[in-house]
């Protein structure tokens, strides 16, 4: 019976430095995976927090040149009415003359 407990013992001593090498490099291998996995996913979220930047800044300048294109708009009115003003004006003068 002891030299049975023996061979086992010997087997999973055997079977232990056999495998204790592969369980090493597996959890090796599984910590340069998280670490991985956690520098892709800061990377990831860098960019999406640029994008979202991006958006912002993308929507402040779409509001910007619509307040720009509206003021053109109105100031293009104006130089309108001036001119019609002018116009006006120009024949008060004339009748004046007259």
């Amino acid at each position: 019976m002891e030299t049975e407990v023996a061979k086992w013992r010997a087997t999973v001593h055997t079977i232990w430095r056999q495998e204790l090498p592969k369980v090493a490099n597996a959890i090796v291998v599984f910590v340069e995976t998280v670490r991985s996995n956690y520098q892709l996913s800061s990377k990831v979220g860098s960019v999406l927090f640029k994008l979202l930047h991006t958006r912002l800044d993308s929507d402040e300048l779409f509001a910007c040149c619509k307040g720009l294109m509206e003021k053109k708009k109105n100031l293009a009115r104006k130089v309108e009415d001036i001119a019609v003003e002018r116009d006006e004006l120009t024949k008060v003068v004339a009748d004046l003359e007259a």
